[in-house]
């Protein structure tokens, strides 16, 4: 239980990562966001129809160089609240660099710690010789380094949530299911989601119009295979998650959109 309520940067990027079109297409031109967007969230844990906030999330890009080259950057950060650390801290930092106009990630790190259980990931996206060079390490493995041949169409989780942000939604119909291929734990996720409409969403920011879509998830140790997760984000040209529902083992979690800053467009969704 206590990997699944506490691993709060991880509920999110997973399922924001799930969003895409009926059309795999690796290509995306980006007017959804630009440099200086932050978001802020709060994961609340659901017992015995008791509500109780349990940690916050928040979403920083920037404009940031490697290597001598210019990249979107976005870092997300996530952690229990002060009053739920002496029963399980966590801090959990996930970090990417983007190319600005193909979005493609060039570099991935993960670094987080969950009650102690602590996991290291460090990426290299090399394009041009197709690998991904790998160092790892976390409670189970000691650290080591690997290469793989890198897919065509390959996100991390955190680049992925920008990249599909960009994609054109409105060739889906109810219904249709959709394909995005994720790098994470050293392994290629071939996933899809399911589309499922519109709907009006309320909450403390105010009344939006949603998109509402169900992943399918990475099996592991937050969630089983096909359990059900709902995924809101809002119907205009800013494609802002706002709400992420989701049952667990005991309960159920969701994560709430609290305060946004630097969008690129006017949030029309908001009603």
């Amino acid at each position: 239980m206590k990997y699944r309520f506490f691993s709060l940067v991880t509920l999110i990027t997973v399922s924001f990562a799930l969003m895409s079109t009926t059309l795999y297409d690796c290509s995306s031109e980006n007017y959804v966001f630009k440099s200086g967007e932050e978001l802020k969230f709060k994961v609340y844990y659901n017992w015995k129809a008791v509500w109780i906030g349990a940690g916050e999330v928040e979403f920083d890009l920037r404009e940031a160089y490697l290597n001598g080259k210019k990249y979107l950057y976005s870092k997300a950060t996530g952690k229990t609240m002060r009053k739920y650390d002496l029963f399980f801290k966590v801090r959990d930092s996930y970090e990417t660099y983007m190319d600005p106009y193909s979005l493609k990630p060039r570099k991935f790190i993960r670094d987080v710690n969950e009650g102690g259980y602590e996991i290291f990931n460090n990426y290299e996206f090399n394009w041009d010789k197709n690998q991904i060079i790998s160092e790892s390490e976390d409670y189970k493995t000691p650290y080591g380094t690997d290469t793989f041949d890198l897919k065509d169409c390959t996100h991390d989780v955190l680049s992925s949530i920008y990249y599909l942000r960009t994609l054109n939604l409105d060739a889906s119909s109810v219904g249709d299911t959709i394909p995005l291929r994720v790098f994470i734990d050293n392994k290629f996720h071939d996933l899809h989601i399911r589309y499922l409409g519109k709907e009006i969403v309320k909450t403390n920011l105010g009344k939006f119009r949603c998109i509402k879509v169900s992943p399918v998830l990475i099996k592991g140790r937050i969630f089983d295979e096909n359990e059900s997760m709902l995924v809101y984000v809002t119907d205009d040209a800013n494609r802002l998650p706002i709400l992420i529902e989701t049952p667990i083992s005991v309960g159920s979690v969701k994560a709430i959109l609290t305060d946004y800053d630097g969008v690129r467009n006017p949030l029309t969704a908001k009603l």
